[in-house]
């Protein structure tokens, strides 16, 4: 008998750091533990891609279009993947809201139609964005709820990502109170992404999987229903061929801060002679040893040296100067969420 696999779909990962938009290596993925048990039962395989990774499917042979060999019936896919970082620099590289590692995560799934250039993009379909604000991981089995002000009775409401309840609970205290823990295993909720909100306004979103022993940077939340029309992989149990999907993160911006030193007190190049020639304009400040120049508006930062700023002294060329890169240091800006890309010259 002739064995048959196609792709159900494929996740391909992009970072505008890099010349190409390929991001390769830069994360490692895997089945969360739920996921890989779905996998299993549905006989589908999981493989990681140089660039992604894809799920392949058992296809009854010689059916155009392929036909599920197992269908799946009426309750459909839901399935999760970690997203690791593999090296340090992903989050110095990446544009990104604020962010707790180990404590936040990141949600992308395939629920929002934002098609570009050819790519249908995952991103955060209830925040309606690519990246979306990182929620606090519930790996536990509960979770502490906070109110401000205290309050001596209420009633909690904890919805799935679609808006169904999911599970409620209300107390009442003698004394104010400023925290509330809610038991999710009593609560039996399956992983994925949830809201908590209170009936005095306030509200939490969480995501929330017992399993996840390891803290992942992101998780991707693949649905085969509902999903827009042209993200679908399936159409009963017929493979569409449309499952290919991009995951894509900007390259962070900074302001680039060159400290151009002088070697030795005596001689050399005069501070206030110094100036930088490129496409990048520059805020100068001088000091005694040195010029200290800082871009005057946030720069994307690139793997390929993408400005070519040279370092004059009135109208001769002295060097040519580097374009920060993943290990160049990062400072904290003036403005809150803000980076500095700090560099030292000597001369």
């Amino acid at each position: 008998m002739r064995i048959v696999y196609q792709a159900l779909f494929r996740v391909r990962l992009r970072h505008l750091f890099y010349p190409s938009g390929s991001s390769d290596g830069d994360f490692v993925a895997e089945p969360a533990p739920e996921t890989a048990r779905a996998l299993a039962g549905h006989g589908l395989v999981f493989r990681p891609l140089a660039d992604g990774w894809a799920v392949y499917a058992e296809v009854e042979p010689g059916s155009s279009p392929p036909r599920l060999l197992r269908p799946l019936g009426e309750d459909g896919l839901r399935l999760a993947f970690a997203l690791r970082p593999a090296h340090a620099h992903v989050w110095s590289i990446s544009e990104l809201p604020g962010y707790r590692p180990g404590r936040d995560v990141f949600c992308f799934d395939n629920l929002r139609d934002d098609q570009e250039g050819g790519r249908l993009h995952l991103g955060d379909a209830v925040a309606g964005a690519r990246v979306g604000a990182a929620v606090p991981l519930v790996s536990g089995e509960s979770l502490t709820y906070g109110f401000t002000p205290a309050v001596d009775a209420a009633t909690l409401t904890i919805d799935d990502r679609f808006g169904d309840t999911a599970a409620t609970a209300a107390f009442s205290s003698p004394e104010p109170t400023s925290e509330y823990r809610l038991d999710l295993a009593a609560a039996r909720l399956a992983p994925g992404r949830y809201t908590v909100s209170d009936d005095h306004g306030g509200s939490l979103a969480f995501y929330y999987d017992p399993e996840l022993s390891r803290r992942p940077f992101g998780v991707v939340e693949i649905f085969s229903d509902p999903v827009p029309a042209a993200y679908r992989f399936l159409d009963g149990d017929e493979l569409t061929g449309a499952g290919d999907y991009t995951l894509q993160l900007a390259a962070r911006a900074t302001s680039w801060r060159f400290n151009v030193i002088k070697k030795y007190a005596a001689g050399g190049f005069a501070p206030a002679d110094l100036t930088i020639a490129g496409p990048v304009t520059f805020d100068k400040a001088v000091e005694p040893d040195r010029a200290v120049f800082t871009s005057a508006a946030a720069v994307a930062l690139s793997a390929g040296r993408q400005q070519a700023l040279v370092l004059m002294e009135n109208s001769n060329e002295i060097r040519d100067l580097p374009n920060p890169g993943a290990a160049t240091p990062l400072a904290a800006g003036a403005a809150p969420g803000s980076f500095v890309s700090e560099m030292y010259v000597y001369v």
